[in-house]
């Protein structure tokens, strides 16, 4: 078989590192044995040296039980990876029956040391199914643009008989829809009304997009945290449905003074949930995520997390897609914004890398 993998540095598009069989001396390889037994040889998982494609697989533990954020599993197979480029560095990927990949954890003299574990499992349903189509659709007309001498050459995608994709055509599926909600949401606080702001206002910054960003002076007072009715911006963004967001604030850090560090604020969702479908984070409730920036003063990407939990428990789902409201609560006297993002995607486990994000719709 192959593989056409997209690569992307600060959301853009940079290489697809493509290999097939049978182009460019590339040989597929196995996956995973049908019945996989410890002692047993290691095994190419594919030939591309091309593209320093080398991957080998091992059987490295066999009826185990693991435990993820999502639940846990019995009679999960461990799979050894590794290349000839990392020698003496394993992925080792655990598989769960009739689930799949549910971790990713590593060995050895792994330079990236990652680790990932399932916090969710849904069932698609058949229009998502169409919508999963037409991205696939999508992605190979842009492997054909971008790909010519490797994938260029294979024979285009067909739908299986009795399959359908009732949604945009793939010329037009790489970006969303209109009216269809995003699923990277960048807010500038450019965009914003001075309607929207309460006891708050728009400071002159040219770094900042648009070249202000919100915030309050620093007198050196304590603020209170929610449901108490201290500074903050209310805005209304459009979200999807049983995905997970991760929260991210572009935070001006301000002078500490007195009792205030300049360095928090609190966010709230209507209509948020938690993985179990709990409702949580309502503006005006005493429950919130807090964003924390760094001690010292200046510009920081801050995450918003639940205080004294686990980081899946940060995450933010919606019981329901469409139009919610976003509260941004000033923590500390002197803290300001220019930027706010919800991710489920580019940033769901790592901040931005760049001081200004695009917007992608």
């Amino acid at each position: 078989m192959g593989e056409y993998p997209e690569e992307y540095e600060n959301g853009e598009f940079t290489i697809a590192p493509t290999w097939v069989h049978g182009i460019e001396d590339a040989r597929a390889g196995i996956a995973m044995h049908a019945n996989p037994q410890t002692g047993t040889p290691d095994y190419s998982q594919g030939w591309g040296p091309a593209v320093g494609w080398t991957d080998r697989g091992k059987v490295d533990q066999v009826g185990q039980k693991v435990c993820v954020p999502y639940a846990c599993y019995e009679n999960v197979l461990v799979i050894a990876e590794t290349s000839a480029s990392e020698a003496g560095a394993y992925q080792l990927k655990s598989f769960a029956p009739s689930v799949g990949n549910i971790r990713t954890d590593w060995r050895g003299e792994d330079k990236t040391q990652e680790t990932l574990d399932l916090v969710e499992y849904n069932q698609l349903t058949l229009t998502q199914m169409e919508e999963v189509r037409a991205s696939a659709f999508a992605m190979e007309k842009h492997a054909y643009e971008v790909s010519k001498d490797v994938y260029g050459k294979t024979t285009p995608l067909e739908l299986p008989n009795g399959t359908s994709m009732n949604v945009a055509p793939a010329a037009e599926a790489a970006q969303p829809a209109a009216g269809i909600p995003a699923t990277e949401i960048v807010v500038y606080a450019s965009d914003l009304p001075q309607s929207a702001l309460d006891e708050l206002d728009f400071i002159d910054d040219a770094s900042s997009p648009g070249g202000v960003f919100i915030g309050l002076p620093n007198n050196g007072d304590e603020l209170d945290a929610p449901p108490e009715n201290d500074p903050h911006a209310t805005f209304t963004v459009s979200v999807q449905n049983g995905i997970p967001y991760r929260c991210w604030v572009h935070m001006k850090v301000g002078a500490p003074m007195g009792k205030s560090q300049a360095n928090i604020i609190w966010a709230q969702f209507s209509g948020a949930v938690d993985k179990d479908n709990k409702a949580v984070f309502e503006p005006g409730s005493s429950n919130y995520l807090t964003a924390q920036g760094p001690a010292q003063e200046g510009w920081a990407w801050a995450g918003c997390n639940l205080e004294d939990a686990a980081e899946s428990d940060s995450l933010v789902y919606f019981q329901t897609g469409g139009e919610v409201t976003i509260r941004l609560q000033a923590g500390a006297e002197g803290v300001g914004f220019d930027q706010f993002i919800l991710s489920s995607a580019k940033f769901l486990n790592t901040p931005p890398a760049k001081i200004i994000v695009e917007k992608t719709q």
